[in-house]
């Protein structure tokens, strides 16, 4: 998936906005952290346009677990400088890899 730039630092810029477009809850499997469920998921968000939907749960970002709230500002970090991006989700209790080209 393609994504421009300039949309994502649209919606980065403004943190508060940004933490408003989506409900996150840790997940956990058997007690140990396991990632972030999206509760909710605002319809035009960054995270709609990055093709995430409501109880997904992102579980990897380019291989790195995902498992604090330090590694989700990792995943904004990333957004910010890196041209591309994985992230692995658990979707339907499925895996997939959710790959990202920004331009």
């Amino acid at each position: 998936m393609t994504i421009s730039r300039k949309d994502i630092l649209t919606h980065i810029s403004n943190l508060g906005q940004l933490l408003n477009e989506a409900k996150v809850v840790p997940f956990t499997v058997n007690g140990i952290p396991a990632g972030f469920q999206f509760i909710q998921i605002l319809p035009g968000s960054l995270f709609q346009k990055l093709g995430l939907v409501a109880g997904d749960v992102v579980q990897e970002v380019n291989e790195k677990k995902v498992v604090g709230a330090e590694d989700m500002t990792g995943l904004f970090q990333t957004l910010q400088t890196a041209s591309s991006m994985t992230i692995t989700i658990l979707r339907g209790g499925k895996v997939e890899k959710l790959q990202y080209q920004f331009i």
